[in-house]
């Protein structure tokens, strides 16, 4: 009786806490409502900032644009710069759509030297690289298929990996150092494979032995060292670690496994991880090759065309916004300076920089000289926009039906996906909202569209700097969000 007493205390504690969420969300809306409808758009924001105290300690600058009317609703410290953060991956997915276009597409090339004779390839074979962010270990068998299925079973030359698409560094300007060893901030590379992280997985075995490690894909460019035991608390805290500083591959697995562990670890030299991971591949099809693969070389004139692995721009221009890749912006960043000139060229993060100012320059109402665009991603401390600035993207977009399409579906939706994900579900601001966000440490921001009541589409930016705690930033811009969408 007792457990069936409990059982059944627990079950109506559980029904009265979800009426009782229901009522504060219901109250919370009447009071938006209430604050809205009573009043203007700009004094109801007012209000909401006079409620949120941290603001006194940090820095934010707003600007709220009726897209109808072509009107602001509101601003505040709207041509202050600030350090954008993420949402600097709106002027990079803007300029890239409205420079290349929807259509383009990211090209990994097979290519070969010399004949296929009696199924040895009497020459070399050629992995050019294009920037694919998207690259994966489904496509990497898929041009290890080509290989065996073009007759080839040994290739008497060498594999080659050329990496002339960009001469970049393997971070970009300003990035933090210690970053390094964060999935967040991989090695850039012109061919890179799984993002440029590896794939480890910690199966616990019999208590006190090593854990069974399985790390995919394989290579010869890592070392895992095992150091954990299973199912012993007394072991630690599982921790997998590599050694960074010394920008090598040894990869350290420690602390007690008692479940099944799936990380991901970040590698160093993404080109040279692809290329080890490919003659693995290749040798798993029944395609045998000698040596090492040679990194740097360009691709000779008269090679021939065996494979090409294609991926659409949107692609990476999804997964850059959704779910704010770093990789994924950098990779459409060095697509702009390699291909938005005009004609194909290297690239680096300087002639990438130089496009985008003449994009602006020439497309928007804002002055090139008057920011800062220094990578794609947001990565970079030396970025500097203000809200205004920002707002021009937002509008540039809006104002071009084919681009505004592909641009809006990329961008994360409140409370259903991406970044946004996990906010604004119990509000007017659920699903209305597309927007960008932005977070590094000190540093959180939001922009992007909002829809009202009425239909009318309102863009917005809000750019917060000096903030101790990310929080209370996401807080005030989801309400913030909740007032526009009940306008």
């Amino acid at each position: 009786m007792n457990v069936y007493f409990l059982r059944d205390r627990k079950h109506l504690i559980h029904i009265w806490y979800k009426v009782y969420s229901r009522i504060c969300t219901f109250l919370s809306f009447l009071l938006v409502c209430s604050t809205v409808y009573g009043q203007d758009m700009a004094t109801a924001i007012e209000e909401l900032m006079k409620r949120h105290d941290f603001l006194q300690s940090s820095e934010v600058g707003i600007v709220v644009y009726d897209l109808q009317t072509r009107e602001e609703r509101y601003v505040h410290q709207p041509d202050k710069l600030f350090r954008p953060a993420s949402v600097q991956k709106i002027i990079t997915g803007v300029t890239v759509l409205a420079t290349l276009g929807e259509n383009h597409t990211y090209n990994t090339r097979l290519c070969y030297t010399g004949e296929i004779v009696e199924g040895v390839l009497r020459g070399n074979l050629y992995v050019v690289g294009d920037y694919d962010a998207e690259f994966g270990r489904t496509d990497l068998y898929r041009l290890a298929e080509t290989v065996r299925d073009a007759g080839i079973r040994k290739i008497a030359g060498r594999l080659y990996g050329d990496t002339s698409f960009s001469d970049a560094p393997f971070w970009g300007p300003g990035w933090c150092w210690d970053d390094a060893s964060s999935t967040f901030m991989p090695y850039m590379s012109a061919l890179i494979l799984n993002k440029g992280a590896l794939h480890v997985s910690a199966y616990p075995t019999s208590r006190g032995k090593r854990a069974r490690i399985e790390a995919i894909p394989r290579a010869t460019t890592y070392e895992i060292i095992n150091e954990t035991q299973s199912k012993t608390p007394k072991a630690g805290v599982f921790q997998i670690e590599r050694n960074w500083q010394a920008q090598g591959n040894t990869i350290r697995l420690r602390g007690n496994v008692k479940t099944p562990i799936h990380s991901r670890i970040s590698l160093f030299d993404g080109a040279r991880y692809f290329m080890d991971a490919f003659q693995a591949q290749l040798t798993e099809v029944g395609v045998s090759t000698s040596g090492t693969p040679i990194m740097g070389s360009v691709t000779p004139a008269e090679a021939r065309l065996l494979s090409v692995i294609e991926r659409p721009l949107t692609d990476i221009l999804i997964e850059a916004l959704k779910e704010s890749d770093n990789l994924s912006a950098e990779a459409l960043f060095a697509h702009i300076g390699a291909y938005g000139g005009g004609e194909k060229t290297t690239t680096n993060f300087i002639r990438s920089t130089r496009v985008v100012k003449e994009f602006i320059d020439a497309e928007l109402p804002i002055d090139s000289e008057e920011l800062k665009v220094a990578d794609g991603s947001g990565l970079s401390p030396y970025n500097l926009v203000s809200p205004r600035q920002l707002l021009s993207f937002l509008t540039y977009a809006y104002d071009h039906p084919t681009l505004y399409n592909a641009f809006y579906n990329a961008l994360p939706i409140a409370g259903v996906d991406g970044t946004l994900k996990r906010r604004m579900k119990n509000s007017t601001a659920f699903r209305q909202v597309r927007a960008k966000t932005g977070t590094i440490t000190g540093i959180s921001a939001l922009a992007g569209y909002a829809t009202g009541q009425s239909g009318q589409i309102l863009a917005f930016v809000i750019l917060h700097q000096n903030v101790l705690r990310a929080s209370q930033a996401r807080a005030f811009q989801d309400e913030l969000c909740e007032i526009l969408t009940s306008y």
